[in-house]
C-alpha cells in the first residue's frame, strides 16, 4: 500500500515537471517548428537519402521518412539547398 501511494506520488510529480517543462518552453518548441517549416529538418537528407537504411523502424524511420517526403512535395525547401 505504502510503495504504491509513493509510486503514484512520483507519477504525478514526474507529470506534473514534464507538463511545467513543455509550458517554459513553448516558444522554443515553436521557433523550432517555424524553422524546419521554412528551412526543413536538419536531418532531412540524411535520413532520406544513401544513409538512410541505417535508420532502423526502431529509430522511428518508417514514421519519419513519409512524414518528410510529404513536407518536400509541398513545397518546403531541403536544409541543404
Amino acid at each position: 500500500m505504502v510503495a504504491q501511494r509513493v509510486m503514484r506520488r512520483l507519477a504525478e510529480t514526474a507529470e506534473a515537471s514534464y507538463e511545467k517543462w513543455l509550458d517554459e518552453n513553448a516558444a522554443a518548441f515553436d521557433a523550432q517548428t517555424a524553422l524546419h517549416s521554412r528551412y526543413g529538418h536538419p536531418l532531412a537528407d540524411i535520413i532520406t537519402g544513401p544513409a538512410g537504411s541505417s535508420w532502423g523502424a526502431a529509430d522511428q524511420r518508417d514514421q519519419i521518412v513519409p512524414a518528410i517526403e510529404a513536407h518536400k512535395e509541398n513545397g518546403s525547401p531541403s536544409v541543404l539547398d
